[in-house]
């Protein structure tokens, strides 16, 4: 019985190793990187990402939903050098890549002569969901309530002053009715009577101030000058 030398026999090893390690690559299908097998809520304007087969010149990209295949997609544009190859869905010319919609995808390589070097297995991913849309105002500016219609700081300082002055004319009569009374039914009342002359004193006192707050801004726009 010849027994194999110990040299030869670490060849021999590496050689049987080496054989069976082309058989399982050779075995292993094109792997798909992105998106994900099941992936969700993936961004519409994302990208396929996927290994590069050695010796491959071309890929087809095959998309279920799409009627046509992405079929020359040349590995020199999309595989830059990384051992990875990246197609991003803004460059579909087959179709677009719709919001909340589920899709399957393939890769296949072929070389240079065409002939078919591998073949992927199909993976499957959805698409993110629509972002919600802009609130719509009519396109226009934001229109807000204006109480004093004025235009101007000096435009709402006289509506609010005219305001006061037309409220005040309209209380005061009544203020000097209430009073009077207070003086014609309770004439032997001296409490009574001091309250209807605080009544009249202040109410002659308010109108006064009205009175000149309604001049006062034309005075300071005359001293400013405008």
């Amino acid at each position: 019985m010849t027994i194999m030398p110990n040299k030869v026999y670490k060849k021999v090893l590496v050689v049987v190793l080496g054989l069976i390690f082309a058989e399982i690559c050779l075995a292993l299908p094109l792997g798909l990187i992105n998106p994900p097998n099941g992936a969700a809520n993936v961004p519409v304007d994302g990208y396929f990402k996927w290994e590069h087969a050695g010796g491959a010149t071309k890929y087809i990209l095959d998309i279920d939903q799409f009627t046509q295949s992405e079929d020359n997609i040349q590995a020199y544009n999309v595989c830059p050098g990384d051992g990875f190859c990246y197609f991003y869905f803004l460059n579909l010319t087959a179709g677009d890549i719709d919001y909340l919609t589920p899709y399957q995808w393939n890769i296949t390589a072929y070389d240079a002569n065409g002939n078919l070097i591998d073949s992927s297995p199909v993976y499957s991913f959805s698409s993110e969901m629509p972002p919600a849309p802009p609130i719509d105002n009519g396109g226009g500016p934001i229109d807000l309530f204006n109480p004093l219609k004025a235009g101007s700081l000096w435009e709402a300082i006289d509506a609010l002053i005219n305001f006061l002055f037309v409220l005040a004319f309209a209380i005061a009569p009544i203020l000097f009715i209430y009073a009077a009374f207070l003086m014609i039914f309770n004439r032997g009342d001296a409490g009574a009577i001091a309250k209807a002359k605080t009544i009249i004193l202040w109410t002659v006192i308010a109108l006064a101030i009205i009175l000149f707050a309604k001049g006062l801004p034309a005075v300071i726009k005359g001293a400013l000058g405008s």
